[in-house]
C-alpha cells in the first residue's frame, strides 16, 4: 500500500492527512508509566487520546495522554525543530495513525519554518526518509506493530501548503489559474514562529518573506504569566491549550472567566505581529490578497484583518498547510497524466 500524504510536524500540533483520514494530536512526547486503572468510562476506543508507543525499544505516551500521565514530558521549541528524538517519536506515532495494515509506504511533503528553511530541509529530508518502526501498544486488544516506509520527501516553506490548498484540487491539478497567477501574501501563524511570504505569479519574493520568533506561544506565555500573577497557579504553556480555547479555568472548584487575560495577550502579540509584517511589507497595496492561516492565524485574526484590507482567513486555517502539501505529494508522486505548468518548475524536483 503506498500513500501520498502531507505532514506538519508543528511546535504546537502534529497535523497528518492522506486526503481521506485527518489526525492532529499535541506535539509533546512522555515517559510512559503503568497505569493501575483505566476507568470503563475511558476506554482506548479513542485512539488519538490515548496514544502508548514504543520507539527503537523504549515506550512512550504522546499527545494528550502524555500531558494527562507522564511525570517526565518532553515539549520542545527548538527552532531548528532537530531535536530528533522528539520529532523521530512524533513523526512514527503520526504515520502509524495513518496505516493501512502492517506495512505502508510513504511519499510525503511537508514545510519549515520560513527563516529555517534553507539551513535545515536537507537535514529534515533525511530524518524522515527510511523506514519508520512503531509499535501501538494497547491493554485490551492486541499491540499493532508497524513497519512503514517512507519513500520520497519534498521540503517546501510552510506557507505554500496554504496556497497550494487554495489553487489545487484533490488530485494536484490547478484549479485556481487567477489566484495563481496574482500577487498574495500569506501570513502563517504558528505557534513558535510566524512566517510571512509574498508570491507573485507563484514565486516566492523573498525580499518580503521571513520569520517571526513572535506566535501564538508569545500569547501563551503572558498568559500563563497572568495566571501565576492573578491565581498563584503555574501552568505550562503545553498544557494552556484548552484552558484558552475554552476562556476559562477551574481553581478549587470554582471556575474563572479567562475573556479578558485573553484579549490582552492576543492582542500584544498581534500588535507586534503587524509592526514586523508592516516594516516589510511597505507597498503592501501592491497585493491582490492577504491570506492569514494557521492554528495561531485563527486566533488571532479578528486582531490581524483589520489590518489588511484585501484579507482573508484560510479556510480551516489549522489544517491549511498539511491539506495544501498533501494535494502537492499527489502532484509530484501520483498524478502522471496531468499537464505540467509553472508550478512545477517552481517546486522543482525530489528532494
Amino acid at each position: 500500500m503506498e500513500k501520498n500524504i502531507g505532514v506538519d510536524l508543528g511546535y504546537g500540533f502534529v497535523k497528518i492527512t492522506d486526503g481521506k483520514k485527518d489526525k492532529l494530536f499535541p506535539s509533546v512526547v512522555g515517559q510512559a508509566r503503568t497505569l493501575r486503572y483505566v476507568t470503563d468510562e475511558s476506554p482506548e476506543q479513542n485512539l488519538i487520546n490515548n496514544l502508548h508507543v514504543a520507539v527503537e525499544g523504549r515506550e512512550y505516551f504522546v499527545g494528550d495522554l502524555a500531558n494527562r500521565q507522564s511525570d517526565v514530558v518532553l515539549f520542545s521549541l527548538n527552532e531548528s525543530r532537530m531535536d530528533e528524538r522528539i520529532s523521530k517519536i512524533l513523526f512514527a506515532t503520526a504515520l502509524a495513525l495513518l496505516a493501512e495494515g502492517q506495512s505502508t509506504n510513504y511519499n510525503i511533503v511537508t514545510g519549515l519554518p520560513v527563516g529555517f528553511y534553507t539551513e535545515t530541509k536537507q537535514t529534515l529530508t533525511q530524518l524522515y526518509k527510511g523506514r519508520q518502526d512503531v509499535i501501538m501498544k494497547r491493554k485490551q486488544t492486541p499491540d499493532q506493530e508497524y513497519s512503514l516506509m517512507v519513500n520520497e520527501v519534498k521540503v517546501l516553506p510552510e506557507p505554500f501548503g496554504s496556497l497550494f490548498d487554495l489553487i489545487l484540487d484533490y488530485s494536484g491539478n490547478i484549479v485556481d489559474e487567477n489566484l495563481a497567477a496574482s500577487k498574495v501574501g500569506i501570513i502563517d501563524v504558528g505557534f513558535r514562529t510566524t512566517d510571512y511570504i509574498v508570491v507573485d505569479n507563484l514565486e516566492n519574493i523573498d525580499r518580503l518573506s521571513g520569520s517571526s520568533n513572535t506566535a501564538l506561544s508569545t500569547a501563551y506565555v503572558i498568559i500563563s504569566e497572568l495566571l501565576k500573577e492573578e491565581f498563584k497557579i503555574t501552568k505550562p504553556i503545553y498544557q494552556l491549550d484548552q484552558t484558552i480555547r475554552s476562556s476559562e479555568i477551574r481553581i478549587s472548584g470554582k471556575t474563572y472567566n479567562l475573556d479578558e487575560i485573553k484579549k490582552h495577550a492576543f492582542g500584544m502579540v498581534a500588535e507586534k505581529l503587524i509592526t514586523e509584517i508592516n516594516s516589510l511589507w511597505i507597498n503592501k497595496w501592491e497585493l491582490d490578497m492577504v491570506f492569514i492561516t494557521g492554528g495561531g492565524g485563527m486566533a488571532l485574526a479578528e486582531y490581524l484583518m483589520p489590518h489588511f484590507e484585501n484579507s482573508l482567513l484560510a479556510k480551516e486555517a489549522q489544517f491549511a498547510n498539511v491539506y495544501g502539501f498533501r494535494k502537492l505529494a499527489q502532484r509530484l508522486f501520483g498524478n502522471h497524466n496531468r499537464t505540467s505548468s509553472s508550478l512545477d518548475s517552481v517546486v522543482g524536483g525530489n528532494e
